[in-house]
């Protein structure tokens, strides 16, 4: 963890850090208090290793891996559609109606 993360844990702060407005499609995907946390843990630190004991949220090992393989997979997509200038499926990741089974 650099110095700015861990001066981010130490003053708590990361619990009320807000997503970028480029981001915030992602709580369309992730509704629930631990998801939303997650995403906004996982995207400031890039890790998931001490989530729960940095949050306090009670989640197993493995759920929080499903959470992470599904972030990067909408981070991935919404860079894909980016780059390929795909306006049609952008604009459905970013209404929360994106099928990422497609």
């Amino acid at each position: 963890m650099s110095s700015d993360h861990n001066l981010l844990f130490l003053s708590g702060k990361f619990l009320e850090v807000k997503l970028s407005k480029d981001k915030r499609y992602l709580f369309k995907y992730f509704k629930a208090d631990a998801q939303r946390q997650f995403v906004v843990y996982y995207l400031i630190f890039g890790e998931l290793t001490y989530f729960v004991d940095h949050t306090g949220y009670k989640i197993t090992k493995r759920w929080l891996f499903k959470l992470q393989a599904k972030l990067l997979k909408f981070l991935e997509a919404h860079d894909k559609f980016k780059q390929e200038i795909d306006m049609e499926n952008l604009a459905l990741l970013e209404m929360g109606k994106y099928d990422l089974d497609n």
